[in-house]
């Protein structure tokens, strides 16, 4: 018998959910979501600016995109959208949630 996944079993199977630039240009206001997650797509499908633009054909990850004027308005989108602490991660150059689990309870 198949049971749901829950939305941690989803993103901790599919990966995590981030926003990133799609060019490097710094001209560029296009910004991806990718998100593994179904409750984020639920999520983002209602929101006003968001546009589909891949589907998942052989796994789970859905690929939004929308525009911001800057980097600061794509962490409070992915925060609201999360509700959870986002940050810049600059050695990947995208936005993720904060993941406190990693620490093992230790705060930094």
């Amino acid at each position: 018998m198949k049971t749901e996944k829950t939305s941690d079993e989803w993103a901790e199977a599919y990966g995590e959910t981030v926003i990133f630039k799609e060019l490097s240009d710094k001209q560029d206001r296009i910004w991806r979501l990718q998100t593994g997650d179904p409750d984020v797509v639920r999520r983002v499908r209602r929101k006003k600016g968001y546009k589909q633009v891949a589907w998942p054909e052989w796994g789970f990850i859905w690929i939004f995109r929308t525009t911001f004027k800057n980097r600061r308005n794509a962490i409070r989108a992915l925060a609201r959208i999360l509700d959870t602490e986002t940050f810049w991660e600059k050695k990947r150059a995208l936005v993720a949630a904060r993941d406190d689990s990693k620490n093992d309870g230790v705060a930094s």
